[in-house]
């Protein structure tokens, strides 16, 4: 049975194979030749058969296991590429630990002097003496602000204790034994940041010296000074001051309170002013109320606008209440007769709305009366004036004090000497830089005179002829974006309050905005064109990533003070866009010409390359309270230097004015403007000259009459000392880049130079000229000490981590290029 079984089990094996073979003839060959075959055929078959596919297990198990031993094998090698490749990240990451750990640790010499003690010292002091500005202060509690905060107080006796500590403080590091050699770089940088901040009273331009008196003149065209930033302090401290009983709302009422006697001071020192002598133009006093306007546009309107304002809005949210209980809702209505949100009101309208509207009532009409014309006094310089004017008149029956309470007699230029340094950030007298500034005149006017001769076609002419064509040529109507003269219903005071807004502006303004949208068109074509042409000047990826990544938005300034473009940087995170100002009343938008020029100056490679690329790249990726002073310290000559630099930049290391000979003219008359502004600030508050004098300069060299001239006159008188930025550190770059491509010729490396530059960050010209000159010797010799530091940045990680150590960074709130509230946007 078992062999008729395997015979049957193999026939058919066989059959079915003999079947596949007849249908396959290429297999054949297989089985051999049939004739030769015994007389067993059967068996014989179902053997072969069998001996097949036996054979074709084992060469199947053959390749089975010799394909397992190749994947093993490569498993093998894969496994050991990943271990090295882990070790060697391991390696790496323990380098770069290490490197970093290295640059953020103390120095000897910091050890030595206990640098870090003094500065935290330095820090603690200066929110004791500003408990106004609490919510800046890095790892504050809310506990805290309720227990320390005070609204600003601009009392003279207090502004005279703020200024005598800040000095102080100053007097301790002065006097402490530091070897600077021997810091780290971000030591030495904050030693000198924490010097200028004291030196300038804790980083006031305006306002903020009691000994200058200028804190009695009244807001100023730029509004830096902390009367306009009540709604901040307001925003950022009150939300702190959640109720939790119904004490609290007594705690907030009081704090409110404060603030009516702190608007109601900052008004008897408008009114002191008055009677010291310290007194502003005509201009300056309209200025200064336009500019505050920008602040509290509704409380200018109505002391109930106040409840329209966008800092008090977390006050009036219901949630602001969620910690009261229904019984204690009940208790105070009962008490009071109102709910705690209309008490919240009351209190806003009454202790803030009244004062403020009030403030804005008493500089528009009682005090704009003492306000002098500019023939009388156009600057500091005969400031302050030996009597009370009225309507343009001296009242010799009322002769001015001239000092202040204590004695301290006030000179002018004095305290414009004391200002401008703040601006400048260096010891350059005012006669040093007036001196500049005509020497940048002379250099720069015979180039504008010989483009204009080559634009008219009038070489042989005179040079008044060929001035007197070429200004017919510029102020052409096709000159500007508007292609008609604006309507004068779009150009008057009604114009300026009822288009103060975008709705209000597109719909009472319409024209005007219509040509603001042909500039917005420019300036974007404009940042378009101009950005690929700095790809070879900047870091755009990488560990030295210089360049910003949050987007730039036009928007429009209803100032109908401002004449010129202006920037405003956003945070590390990009939570709004950047911003880039321009100015809705002007006679006619534009010019065409200057277009690329301020472009390059505001957005990219200007202040938005530098201060939205310094908020997200370079803040102090240690922290502790160095990274704190790196973020509170400030140096405009640095931060405009750079704006002009980059004008510059655009004009002479690209091709982007090639045969564009309009944008040329365009460029170099800015370049001309900011020689003039050295001129004119100090001449408007050192040497006497007036604005007629001034207005007189601008037509005569930049050929310029319009209201742009005019309004920017005003600038400079009522902003004194921040003209003389711009070129002075435009000048002071520029020195330090040739001075490092004469010294590394071959090494030198212009992506590399902007990163040592913008990674500085806001720091005064003296320290950022110190720090290229090591940069430079680093380069020439990489093994001097402190080399590694300089050359190699702190590493990507450890960027990302700042938000992790909440404790040494500014508030949230704290997200401008500068110590806010001084000051906030960056101007052309």
């Amino acid at each position: 049975m078992a062999e008729v079984s395997t015979a049957t089990y193999c026939s058919v094996d066989s059959t079915e194979l003999d079947s596949f073979m007849i249908k396959n003839p290429s297999t054949a060959a297989i089985r051999g030749d049939s004739d030769n075959q015994d007389v067993d055929v059967e068996n014989q078959r179902c053997c072969n058969s069998q001996r097949i596919i036996v054979a074709i297990i084992v060469l199947l198990g053959i390749m089975c296991l010799i394909i397992g031993i190749v994947l093993i094998s490569l498993a093998n090698d894969k496994h050991r590429d990943e271990c090295d490749e882990k070790q060697e990240k391991s390696h790496q990451k323990n380098q770069t630990q290490n490197a970093n750990s290295d640059a953020c640790a103390p120095s000897e010499e910091a050890v030595r002097v206990s640098l870090h003690k003094l500065l935290e010292n330095i820090q603690f002091e200066s929110y004791v003496l500003n408990p106004n500005l609490l919510y800046f202060k890095p790892g504050k509690t809310p506990e805290e602000i309720r227990r320390n905060f005070k609204p600003y107080d601009p009392t003279p006796s207090e502004i005279k204790r703020r200024t005598d500590g800040a000095w102080r403080l100053l007097t301790e590091i002065n006097e402490t034994d530091i070897d600077l050699a021997k810091l780290k770089p971000r030591e030495r940088k904050a030693v000198s940041q924490v010097k200028f901040y004291l030196r300038h009273v804790f980083g006031h331009p305006y306002d903020g010296n009691y000994y200058s008196g200028d804190w009695m003149l009244g807001p100023n065209f730029f509004c830096w000074q902390p009367i306009c930033m009540l709604g901040n302090e307001i925003s950022g401290n009150l939300q702190h001051f959640a109720p939790r009983n119904l004490s609290d709302m007594e705690v907030i009422r009081n704090i409110l309170k404060a603030y009516n006697k702190s608007i109601s001071q900052y008004t008897q020192n408008v009114k002191l002013g008055v009677t010291t002598g310290m007194i502003g133009s005509i201009e300056e006093c309209r200025a200064g109320i336009d500019s505050l306007k920008e602040h509290f546009s509704h409380i200018y309107i109505q002391k109930e606008g106040v409840l329209k304002e966008l800092f008090v809005q977390k006050l009036l949210h219901s949630s602001f209440y969620g910690g009261l209980t229904k019984e204690m809702r009940d208790e105070w209505k009962k008490r009071t007769g109102k709910t705690v949100e209309s008490s919240m009101e009351e209190f806003l309208i009454q202790f803030f709305g009244a004062p403020m509207n009030g403030l804005f009532r008493y500089l528009e009409n009682e005090h704009m009366q003492h306000c002098v014309p500019s023939n009388i006094s156009s600057g500091f310089f005969n400031r302050p004036l030996k009597y009370v004017y009225i309507n343009g008149t001296p009242d010799m029956s009322q002769p001015t004090v001239r000092n202040l309470s204590t004695g301290e007699i006030l000179n002018g230029p004095q305290t414009y000497t004391s200002i401008l340094s703040y601006f400048i950030t260096t010891d350059m007298t005012p006669d040093e830089v007036y001196k500049k500034g005509w020497e940048m005149v002379n250099q720069t006017y015979p180039q504008i005179l010989a483009l204009a001769r080559n634009l008219t076609g009038k070489k042989r002419d005179s040079d008044a002829t060929v001035v007197e064509e070429f200004k017919k040529r510029i102020t052409a109507q096709d000159m500007f974006y508007n292609q008609e003269p604006l309507p004068a219903n779009e150009s008057n005071q009604l114009a300026f309050e009822r288009c103060s807004t975008i709705e209000g502006a597109k719909e009472f303004c319409p024209k005007r905005w219509e040509a603001l949208q042909n500039w917005f068109k420019a300036s974007r074509e404009a940042m378009s064109f101009l950005e690929p042409k700095t790809v070879n000047m900047f870091h755009f990826t990488g560990a030295k990533q210089t360049t910003p990544s949050c987007p730039v938005q036009l928007a429009p300034d209803f100032n109908p003070s401002s004449a010129a473009q202006s920037y405003t940087n956003s945070d590390a995170d990009c939570s709004r866009n950047c911003r880039y100002q321009v100015p809705f009343f002007l006679e006619n938008m534009g010019p065409v010409f200057s277009e690329w020029s301020v472009n390059a100056h505001e957005a990219r490679p200007g202040h938005h390359t530098q201060a939205q690329g310094f908020v997200e790249h370079f803040t102090d990726k240690c922290g502790g309270v160095i990274g704190w002073v790196n973020q509170i310290s400030q140096s405009m000559a640095f931060v405009e230097g750079w704006g002009l630099y980059a004008e510059i930049l655009i004009a002479e290391d690209t091709d982007s004015y090639d045969n564009k000979p309009w944008q040329r003219y365009g460029a170099l008359k800015w370049r001309l403007w900011r020689a003039l502004r050295l001129v004119l600030d100090v001449g408007l508050h050192s040497k006497s000259m007036t604005r007629r004098e001034g207005l007189d300069l601008l037509a005569n060299y930049a050929w310029d009459t319009s209201d742009i001239a005019s309004k920017e006159m005003t600038r400079y008188q009522s902003g004194p000392g921040q003209a003389s930025a711009y070129m002075i550190g435009q000048l002071m770059i520029q020195k330090l880049r040739d001075y490092a491509e004469m010294k590394l010729q071959e090494k030198f490396d212009l992506k590399e130079f902007h990163y040592q530059i913008l990674n500085q960050g806001s720091a005064p010209l003296s320290f950022l000229e110190s720090h290229i000159t090591q940069y430079i010797a680093c380069k020439l010799d990489n093994k001097s000490p402190g080399c590694k530091l300089i050359l190699q940045p702190i590493s990507v990680e450890v960027k990302t981590k700042r938000k992790s150590h909440a404790e040494n960074q500014l508030s949230s709130e704290y997200s401008g290029y500068f110590n806010r509230p001084f000051p906030r946007r960056l101007y052309v």
